[in-house]
């Protein structure tokens, strides 16, 4: 009897073993998932800034303009300065040139900076340019006798803060040519706006913009 149960307990013991065992085979080991390092999405260029396309230029046509004490240019820019004494009138040759492959339908939009007895007119007013045309336009300048006579802009000079330290002179040894300031004209600054009055389909931009010059007054 006792040596049943013996037996009978060994035989218990041996199947539990057995059982743990068959569980451990059974169970997978634990893995560590696997992280993948996030790699930043690289920086977009940029985008390449698009043309600026005009659909028409202004000229000043210098040679055909006429009526005028004198024209230069403003002190060697190519902006052009149209001299006139008072009581007379004088025309500005204008010249529009398409610079697209479409019909362009231009008008005056406005004309700025006209002086009190002064009258600025431009001729035509509107006007059509075919793909790449030129059109010559005369703007006519009528001045009264009793227009005033124009102004130098004022120079500017250098601020100095009050109280502050004035300046002390270099010395004659070490002194350096300083460029002799240009002298202002004195002329009034016109401008006249030109535009199609939208977009203009072939540039995808708006058609027109401002075209000044100097008058001067004598």
């Amino acid at each position: 009897m006792k040596r049943r149960f013996l037996v009978a307990l060994v035989a218990i013991a041996v199947i539990v073993i057995a059982l743990a065992y068959g569980v451990r085979i059974a169970t997978p080991p634990t893995r560590t998932p696997e992280v993948t390092p996030t790699i930043p999405a690289p920086t977009p260029a940029p985008p390449t800034p698009h043309p600026v396309v005009f659909a028409f230029k202004v000229e000043f046509d210098t040679g055909s303009s006429y009526g005028f004490d004198r024209i230069y240019l403003y002190h060697g820019s190519g902006t052009p300065v149209f001299e006139i004494s008072r009581g007379k009138s004088a025309t500005i040759a204008v010249v529009v040139t398409s610079l697209v492959n479409e019909t362009l339908n231009i008008y005056l939009d406005n004309i700025e900076g006209v002086p009190v007895g002064v009258e600025a007119k431009l001729e035509p007013e509107r006007f059509t340019l075919q793909p790449y045309e030129q059109i010559a336009l005369k703007l006519t300048v009528t001045v009264s006798p009793t227009a005033r006579t124009s102004t130098p802009q004022p120079t500017l000079t250098p601020e100095r803060t009050p109280g502050g330290p004035t300046p002390t002179p270099a010395p004659i040894g070490n002194q350096t040519a300083t460029p002799t300031p240009e002298t202002p004209i004195a002329a009034d600054y016109i401008m006249f706006y030109l535009t199609t009055g939208g977009i203009v389909r072939s540039t995808g931009g708006w058609g027109g913009g401002g075209y000044g010059f100097f008058l001067s007054i004598v």
